[in-house]
């Protein structure tokens, strides 16, 4: 199954607590996820490509490794500027990370059509889904790096030494010229109003 990159409502395991009826990442297209572990304090940012104007009411996470007790993680939206992330257009605030759950925040964002960077941020270190790069494809918003004569890996910016920005919020502008990753830290869903 392929999903529409514009809105994919995505499959769950019987008994997850994903509750994905209308979650998506714009411009993703994946058949699973799988859980990975984000480093501390690095801000990741995900590439989404938003094809028509939409509303979304939630940012969310989905835990699926708990991290410490009391630990958690900011979400927030950056636009993209020549394909890096430039200015916070939304700080969502904290979710908590200490629990196996779907943890999401109420937004109000309904953006025009292009290219957008979602944004995540932790004091702690907990298992996240994200799309399985088996058979995931993203925006290229910044294009791709080759993977030793395989099939190419699409990548996305971060920014380590940030966990300051848990507590104390998003940065307005985000930091030029970021070290470049695999994108395989996509861990930000947005939810359809």
């Amino acid at each position: 199954m392929v999903y529409n990159p514009g809105k994919n409502d995505h499959p769950v395991a019987a008994g997850s607590s994903f509750r994905t009826t209308r979650y998506t990442m714009p411009g993703w297209s994946f058949n699973a996820v799988m859980s990975q572990g984000p480093t501390l304090g690095t801000k990741y940012y995900v590439p989404i490509f938003v094809p028509q104007p939409a509303s979304w009411d939630r940012i969310g996470i989905n835990v699926t490794g708990a991290g410490a007790a009391g630990k958690v993680a900011r979400l927030g939206i950056y636009s993209s500027v020549a394909g890096q992330p430039a200015n916070l257009l939304l700080d969502a605030g904290v979710v908590a990370i200490d629990g196996i759950a779907f943890q999401e925040q109420t937004i109000v964002w309904s953006p025009g059509r292009g290219p957008y960077f979602l944004a995540y941020v932790a004091d702690g270190s907990p298992q996240v889904s994200v799309p399985n790069p088996a058979d995931a494809f993203n925006p290229p918003l910044l294009g791709v790096a080759g993977t030793g004569g395989g099939a190419p890996t699409l990548i996305n910016p971060y920014e380590a030494g940030l966990v300051a920005e848990v507590a104390g919020g998003l940065a307005a502008v985000a930091t030029p010229n970021l070290n470049l990753g695999a994108w395989i830290w996509a861990m930000v869903w947005l939810r359809y109003a």
